[in-house]
């Protein structure tokens, strides 16, 4: 995606520690939910549950990402930086994620592409991760949770999460 040296080595640092740190013994990669937990790199505030945001860092979306697909990112958004003014930074950057999303789902099959991945991305979430994995649709407690903070449910409908969850 990007050329190494475009990203200062302290950010570089800074991402693979955090990466070490959110990926614990068990895993070789990052969720969704943990990349809400990366503590932030100077004055550089992103907000990863923005879905442009996370179809952008899951470059072969398969739901889970990699420190290779994390330095990736971090060397667009550097790459980046200096097209917009700082108080600007990350609006800009998410709209200009929004629109390259949004540019893969219009294409041929997008859509079909597009829900496979989310699915993939919210079945990795919670304590299980791979295990939880199943061909059928299964999503646990946690990954629900997940898709409901990331598409605005209890905002944009006013639904919170137990009713989400629980109706019947």
């Amino acid at each position: 995606m990007g050329n190494t040296q475009v990203l200062p080595s302290s950010i570089h640092h800074h991402l693979e520690e955090e990466f070490k740190r959110l990926k614990g013994d068990t895993k070789d990669y990052l969720t969704a939910d943990d990349l809400g937990q990366i503590r932030p790199i100077h004055d550089v505030f992103l907000n990863f549950q923005h879905l442009g945001t996370l179809f952008a860092i899951d470059n072969d979306k398969d739901g889970k990402v990699t420190l290779k697909e994390l330095i990736a990112f971090a060397e667009v958004c550097a790459l980046r930086r200096s097209m917009y003014r700082p108080h600007e930074y990350e609006t800009q950057l998410q709209g200009y994620f929004t629109i390259e999303m949004w540019k893969k789902v219009t294409q041929p099959l997008g859509k079909k592409d597009f829900v496979a991945w989310f699915l993939r991305l919210v079945q990795y979430c919670g304590k299980d991760g791979e295990d939880s994995m199943q061909e059928d649709g299964f999503v646990h407690v946690d990954g629900i949770w997940t898709m409901h903070q990331l598409l605005n449910i209890e905002q944009t409908m006013g639904l919170p999460f137990q009713v989400t969850c629980w109706r019947k």
